[in-house]
């Protein structure tokens, strides 16, 4: 990128003219539109692809010499992720927040009587705006980015995971035609994904760990200045938050299987062995065993310590009878109570957010077909803050039942979250503290799916 981009324009304003009527916004457009590739009948012509070369080129030029414009940048960020992957979109964010912070007063869009809504429009496209359908967008740009070394991604490798492996077809003829009519779609299949899988070093998810770390924290820090900038009317991020979660937590799972396969060395434990002494369980999901101290003291001294007896006691009942709701219920009566109890209040805080390697074990667990190992993470989960809105680890607990054939369970919470869901209906759509949805892609497809929320009645409550 320039190295001036972000310095002030020669003349009376910083920030320059207003380009959005001249040619270089036509040019601009014209270098980023892209044809469907589908069937074309009489009109057949050479497939126009987007030139994003030529936008990185046109749009910078423009930002360094003539207008300091959030419409320019962001169709510049955009371009830069297809050309340099993450760093290009880290690059992206950090024009972005300079414009911003540092042209406020003359930016463009310009503000309307002090108004920055039609400011905050480009951004607002940059980080929510998502339908492949109509056209590229930052989100999808995320989930374009190669997840191995050959070039494939997230969406080739959610694609392979669906179809059946040649074993999986082996006496199964459900199976062998998917798979038959997969292939025959052009469909990549898990073989291939495997392959390409096994020829990427570990290197390479090692260096997308720290892009997409790098990435995720850049896009916090652009959300950050903007709230303070634009206040009511400033542009939201959750799209482009999620495809990086998506892809992210895509790609650890994917080290973690190199990681079995070629194992980093693992250095010598600095922590004595009597210094183990007295500490914390951790279960499998990542979140403290709040049970017994190893006393066994079983006074009450303040309602933590009645939480904690209480969690204790659901889990010994849970490992004990895995086929009995009641454990079950009693977390959640604990958890969904204190959503109930806000009356409809659910701020950030409330919302909590799983620990960070909880969605990489369920995935990974699940993916496995581990069906035990998704029941004690997720309702070791649920025990915690988490499990009041991450409406993903229900999913993961009602399917791991289901497939361990606790089918009573699965009913009963089943039954439970449609009537929390029924009660607070704007719950699926909401985020949690860390700016992911409350219900990522998957899990509101399967609410919806199975009549746990009808996205119609959301709208009718909030009054849309």
């Amino acid at each position: 990128m320039r190295e001036d981009i972000l310095t002030p324009i020669p003349g009376d304003n910083p920030s320059g003219a207003n380009l959005r009527h001249a040619p270089i916004y036509d040019q601009i457009k014209e270098a980023r539109r892209q044809e469907d590739g589908g069937p074309q009948g009489d009109w057949e012509h050479e497939i126009k692809t987007a030139n994003y070369k030529a936008v990185v080129q046109l749009t910078q030029d423009a930002i360094a010499t003539q207008s300091k414009d959030l419409q320019l940048a962001v169709w510049l960020a955009e371009a830069l992720i297809y050309q340099d992957r993450l760093p290009g979109l880290s690059a992206g964010i950090t024009l972005l927040r300079g414009l911003v912070e540092s042209f406020w007063d003359s930016l463009y869009p310009e503000l309307e009587d002090g108004d920055a809504e039609f400011r905050a429009t480009p951004l607002e496209w940059f980080g929510n705006y998502f339908d492949p359908s109509k056209g590229s967008s930052p989100a999808l740009a995320v989930r374009r980015i190669p997840i191995t070394k050959s070039g494939l991604d997230w969406f080739q490798f959610k694609t392979s995971r669906s179809v059946p492996s040649e074993a999986e077809t082996q006496g199964n003829e459900t199976k062998a035609e998917a798979r038959k009519a997969a292939l025959a779609e052009k469909k990549l299949s898990p073989e291939e994904f495997d392959l390409a899988f096994r020829e990427t070093p570990k290197t390479f998810y090692r260096e997308l760990e720290a892009d997409f770390k790098t990435a995720s924290e850049n896009v916090d820090a652009l959300d950050s200045v903007c709230r303070e900038k634009f206040g009511d009317v400033a542009p939201g991020f959750r799209e482009l938050k999620r495809a990086l979660e998506e892809v992210s937590t895509s790609a650890r799972i994917l080290l973690q299987e190199k990681l079995k396969q070629d194992p980093d060395p693992v250095a010598p434990s600095e922590v004595p062995a009597e210094g183990l002494e007295g500490a914390q369980a951790v279960s499998e999901g990542g979140i403290p065993e709040e049970g017994l101290e190893s006393s066994g003291n079983l006074e009450l001294r303040n309602r933590q310590d009645a939480l904690r007896m209480l969690i204790a006691a659901a889990r010994f009942l849970r490992r004990a009878s895995p086929s009995d709701p009641v454990p079950y219920l009693v977390l959640r009566a604990l958890r969904w109570g204190e959503l109930r109890a806000a009356n409809g209040d659910l701020d950030g805080a409330l919302l909590e957010a799983p620990p960070g390697d909880v969605r990489v074990k369920l995935k990974t667990s699940a993916l496995a077909g581990d069906w035990n190992k998704v029941l004690e993470i997720a309702e070791n989960a649920a025990a915690g803050g988490c499990g009041r809105g991450w409406l993903d680890l229900h999913r993961y607990t009602i399917r791991a039942c289901e497939e361990l054939g606790y089918t009573g369970v699965a009913l009963t919470l089943r039954s439970n979250l449609k009537a929390l869901l029924a009660d607070l209906p704007k719950l699926p759509t909401m985020t949690l503290a860390d700016d992911t949805g409350t219900a990522n892609p998957e899990t509101m497809d399967w609410l919806v799916r199975e009549n746990l929320f009808t996205p119609a009645a959301w709208g009718e409550s909030s009054g849309q």
